[in-house]
């Protein structure tokens, strides 16, 4: 199901499959890249717009999760919706069954806050390590992240900035993120159309190299905040 949220010239596109935003514009100017299916070496792959990444940001090389988790697999639920933003739910399955999660977007003046929280309803410990995952339109790979320009074979290799705030700028558009529970962003992209500029928690934590996930104790509840701004270049 689609979901429409508009505030003044700022209109989103949701679905609640796989909880993705579709769409994002300011007027005339598309601030992520729509969503779409693209041909990448011989196979379709989904790309653009956002999608949560959770339980996991990145690859899991400890609990058979698919890459960026299974949240953006599955059909989240609308708890409540206004104009300009909403609230999906999601429960998890197997392992991570006990895990409880809200969705919310938030569109406003020249913004969008994502926040996604997690709760741990079992009585285990669950490691979590959640994501944002969206998608900036730009040409020719140009993006600058800190006044340092990162070239293609950076972005493939994907290229981390710690912190909680970042600065950011593609071929028309400059972007500002302040997060919430969001240490590491990371920079990556297949292709000169789109970058990713994506703010985690601890980066792939679920991979045998960092393997620092966030231990999610019984009844504790955790949340992941991001809010997005952006002006275009003079």
């Amino acid at each position: 199901m689609i979901l429409y949220y508009d505030f003044e010239d700022v209109v989103l596109e949701a679905e609640t499959e796989g909880g993705c935003i579709e769409s994002l514009t300011d007027g005339v100017k598309n601030i992520l890249y729509p969503r779409t299916t693209i041909n990448i070496d011989g196979k379709e792959k989904k790309r653009g717009g956002s999608h949560p990444c959770v339980p996991n940001f990145g690859v899991d090389n400890s609990y058979g999760l698919p890459p960026h988790g299974f949240g953006r697999d599955m059909k989240w639920d609308v708890m409540n919706k206004a104009a300009s933003y909403s609230t999906l739910s999601l429960e998890g399955i197997e392992e991570f069954k006990d895990l409880k999660m809200l969705l919310s977007y938030e569109i406003g003046e020249h913004s969008l806050r994502m926040n996604l929280q997690l709760k741990n309803a079992g009585d285990t410990v669950l490691p979590i390590a959640p994501g944002f995952h969206p998608y900036f339109p730009t040409k020719k790979s140009y993006v600058k992240v800190h006044n340092r320009e990162l070239n293609a074979n950076e972005q493939m290799a994907t290229t981390f900035f710690d912190g909680d705030v970042l600065e950011f700028e593609t071929a028309d558009m400059i972007f500002n993120y302040k997060t919430k529970n969001c240490n590491r962003f990371a920079v990556w992209s297949d292709s000169e159309d789109y970058v990713c500029v994506e703010p985690t928690l601890n980066g792939p934590s679920f991979s045998e190299i960092v393997e620092t996930p966030y231990e999610l104790k019984p009844d504790e509840e955790f949340e992941i905040d991001a809010v997005l701004e952006w002006k275009p270049k003079a």
